[in-house]
């Protein structure tokens, strides 16, 4: 489900900040979480991009912008919208339920069923 994993990758990754190496690169400066989700802010970069493990780096004057979060399919920006779904999608469960229970209830009175 979309919704949740979009939800749960914004929560878990926006508040660090990760240090990314690799044999052989130049050193990249800790990358905020919020850039590293951040689809738009190196959006621009993309087309130029060489993949790079798993994620895809570009230094631009000593700035990193990794742009792992095509990767990952997360905007940062769509967690509110992700929690507003998932709320939806949890009340129209909670509904169901509920209209299946009372149409359950009904027809044991009435006794259709037993």
């Amino acid at each position: 489900m979309r919704y949740t994993w979009e939800a749960l990758v914004i929560n878990e990754l926006l508040p660090i900040s990760l240090v990314l190496t690799g044999e052989g690169l130049p050193p990249v400066p800790p990358v905020p979480g919020r850039l590293f989700l951040s689809v738009r802010a190196c959006g621009a970069h993309a087309g130029a991009l060489g993949r790079v493990g798993a994620a895809q780096v570009i230094s631009d004057g000593g700035a990193a912008c990794v742009v792992l979060a095509q990767i990952l399919g997360v905007d940062a920006d769509n967690m509110m919208t992700d929690i507003i779904i998932l709320d939806c999608m949890y009340a129209g469960a909670v509904l169901l339920a509920a209209l299946a229970m009372s149409l359950r209830v009904t027809l044991l009175r009435k006794g259709w069923t037993t």
